[in-house]
């Protein structure tokens, strides 16, 4: 389609910001979602906020800021908190009138087609950084400033229902939470508590790799959302010389995540997939149901147990939760039916997640496919909004 906007180069349009911060200030940090906000308002379990701000910049609300490691992914958004953001982030003024939520849409767009990740610089992906003098010789397309705020507002009501979807999870996430620590605390009053150690076993089925062969490599979810094949590769490249054989109905889990609660239980689908030495696997004695296990290690009051036993190097983020540990902890153990009832209501409640997990995804491939065409100028918002309520 041509064009029907003019195309300006970046550095006509932007100014890149280097302000001065005091430590004092709260910290903002870029999602890969677009939000641009205090990172305290989206506080994740282990995050510690830096023991120095070298380097440190001052950042404004309605500053944009592009993510110099996480922008291809989308980490690109109008900042709604002053604050002080760390060096890798690389903010932005506008030198003209402009709507920068507009433009931070279009970059989003970009970043999904793989364009602003070819604006990096690095030798691996894992390695990129966003290259700011790259950035300033790009056209960017300039729509009349009453067409950007128009486009910009309506993309920000199309987002709405993410957000309440995103709210709705978080609410039945919590809701299990809670049921799972009331659960376990009436179990605590009721029946014996055990050690795990007599309760599980730690299967160690080693192979070694062929180089000729492909293995189908394991991972575990965050958040208890379950066991998936993360990679398929040829035995030349990997730099292990074994791997684990993994066992269906075995419980698995991340050394490195446990903190985020990467638990799971090893479904049928599963079966013939290989796991590394980070993901420990135990098979359970008849009086313990997996799944109850499973449920135990995701509980909150667990969550936190293991996020302080955690051990690793300079950053929580590479805490490691040894089985050491896990075969120490002890478990209250109800009767079989007992745990039975449990897993079926908890199985019961976290169908809601898959639900809302479905929702999400719908809406979020309309919102990407609307933005791509309205930032683009495929289509005008009238045209649009007439799509959208046909």
């Amino acid at each position: 389609m041509k064009d029907i906007w003019p195309k300006v180069r970046a550095k006509f349009l932007f100014q890149q910001l280097k302000r001065p911060c005091a430590e004092s200030d709260g910290t903002v940090t870029a999602f890969r979602d677009g939000e641009v906000v205090l990172r305290s308002e989206r506080r994740e379990d282990g995050f510690t906020e830096a023991v120095q701000y070298i380097g440190y910049q001052g950042v404004k609300e309605g500053d944009l800021v592009i993510h110099s490691m996480d922008g291809f992914a989308g980490a690109i958004g109008v900042s709604k908190s002053d604050g002080k953001m760390s060096p890798v982030a690389h903010i932005y003024s506008a030198k003209r009138e402009l709507d920068l939520r507009f433009y931070s849409f279009y970059l989003r767009h970009l970043a999904a087609v793989g364009y602003i990740q070819s604006l990096s610089k690095g030798i691996r992906e894992r390695s990129t950084s966003f290259d700011p003098a790259i950035f300033a010789q790009i056209e960017l397309p300039v729509p009349p400033f009453k067409e950007q705020k128009e486009i910009a507002d309506y993309l920000i009501d199309l987002h709405r229902p993410i957000k309440l979807i995103e709210n709705e999870e978080t609410l039945m996430r919590e809701y299990i939470g809670s049921l799972l620590d009331s659960s376990f605390d009436s179990y605590r009053d009721q029946y014996e508590t055990k050690m795990l150690r007599g309760l599980i076993t730690q299967n160690k089925h080693y192979v070694s790799v062929a180089e000729d062969s492909i293995y189908d490599l394991l991972g575990v979810k965050w958040y208890g959302e379950g066991a998936f094949i993360r990679e398929s590769v040829l035995g030349t490249e990997t730099s292990a010389s074994k791997l684990q054989k993994v066992l269906p109905g075995s419980l698995i889990y991340n050394r490195l995540f446990a903190w985020k609660e990467s638990f799971a239980v090893v479904g049928s689908e599963l079966e013939n997939t290989y796991a590394s030495g980070e993901f420990p696997m135990f098979t359970c004695k008849p009086d313990l149901l997996v799944d109850f296990l499973n449920y135990y290690l995701l509980s909150p009051r667990m969550t936190s147990l293991i996020t302080l036993q955690s051990q690793g190097a300079s950053s929580i983020s590479r805490s490691r939760w040894n089985e050491s540990e896990l075969i120490k902890s002890s478990i209250p153990l109800p009767a079989v039916d007992e745990q039975i009832k449990l897993i079926n209501l908890i199985n019961y409640h976290k169908k809601s997640l898959v639900d809302f997990r479905k929702r999400k995804e719908l809406q979020s491939q309309l919102v990407a496919s609307v933005t791509a065409n309205l930032v683009t100028g495929e289509f005008k918002l009238s045209q649009m909004k007439e799509v959208i309520n046909a």
